[in-house]
């Protein structure tokens, strides 16, 4: 696919051959070309060196990082990236994400020797190969768990990509997002910070939506349906946590600027923005909750930084109360008699 939107672009593509061919009489005069040609992740450690830079990047700009995951094929970038990271901060945790269907690298890991499989079966593309010497060392002594991935769930993460954060980013890359949606970092106190790496835009949407999405967008153009609730915080992850310890409500997404929660039918969704325009200066709509203990849900609401709006009221129907949470949002409480 890369060759052919080169090419669609005007590029001059010669392969690996014409283009030895093209510097064999130059190949002598520089000392890193004499070594021979790199053959990707299994061959010179030389190859150990550019794409670790990423981990430098991640670090210096979030130090607290404790979590990186990263995609794994012949194990170039998850070697970089780990040797760099370990160098940093023994402590940071590298979980390596690989698809069901290209699991060689969670076997290998599992049976303590490289594994090599007879065939793969996956929509990423760019996850195929296999360790290579080099490479494996890193995973079996480093990375501290393989997370394999199945493929409804990489489609999944491609489409949440493209619809949340408007990225189009190829499954290869969006494995790794993929692989920690089961996981909630956000209430593991070891794994607050997870990193991400991830790349884009080699895909075609209508390959891998045409029979997941089809039916389900026709149905949409047909009639309208609701889909959730929208609220602006100031604090994405800190609003999610309110709900999700004070509401019991199940966190789908949790991301610095985006969340979505659900409770039984209801999906509440967590937008980040700026402070200037979050805050409620009134009071906003309403949502409202059965509970069936209303005195210790407002207990409980309140540690998590909630405020009563007034008493709570003993009706002839039941037990209510209002109360002003996170950013100035209203909900209300009722406990039926």
């Amino acid at each position: 696919m890369e060759v052919k939107m080169e090419k669609k672009y005007g590029a001059d593509i010669s392969s690996i051959t014409e283009a030895q061919a093209c510097i064999a009489s130059f190949i002598h005069k520089t000392p890193v070309l004499s070594l021979g040609f790199i053959q990707g992740f299994a061959c010179r450690s030389c190859a150990f060196i550019g794409q670790g830079t990423l981990s430098l990047k991640f670090l210096d700009q979030v130090p607290q990082l404790d979590n990186i995951i990263v995609p794994i094929s012949g194990g170039g970038l998850m070697a970089e990236v780990t040797l760099a990271a370990k160098s940093i901060n023994p402590n940071i945790r590298i979980l390596a994400a690989e698809p069901m269907g290209a699991n060689d690298a969670a076997q290998s890991k599992a049976a303590g020797r490289i594994i090599t499989l007879s065939e793969t079966n996956t929509v990423a593309d760019g996850l195929r190969a296999f360790l290579g010497d080099l490479t494996w060392p890193v995973l079996l002594d480093l990375v501290d768990d393989v997370i394999t991935v199945e493929e409804k769930e990489i489609i999944e993460a491609i489409r949440l990509c493209y619809e949340i954060l408007k990225v189009a980013v190829e499954p290869s890359g969006a494995i790794c997002l993929a692989a920690v949606l089961p996981y909630n970092f956000t209430k593991n106190p070891s794994q607050k910070h997870p990193c991400l790496s991830q790349s884009q835009a080699k895909l075609k949407l209508k390959l891998y939506f045409r029979e997941t999405r089809y039916k389900d967008l026709r149905r949409e153009m047909a009639a309208a349906s609701f889909r959730w609730i929208l609220q602006l915080h100031k604090d994405v992850p800190k609003a999610a946590r309110f709900y999700s310890e004070g509401l019991d409500f199940t966190v789908n997404v949790c991301t610095l600027r985006w969340a979505e929660l659900q409770s039984g039918p209801l999906k509440l969704a967590l937008m980040q923005s700026p402070s200037d325009h979050v805050t409620q200066k009134g009071y906003s709509c309403l949502l409202s909750f059965t509970v069936t203990d209303i005195n210790s849900s407002v207990t409980k609401l309140m540690a998590l930084g909630a405020e009563l709006d007034g008493p709570i009221k003993y009706e002839i129907h039941g037990k209510v109360a209002a109360m002003q949470c996170v950013d100035g949002h209203m909900l209300g409480l009722y406990e039926p008699a």
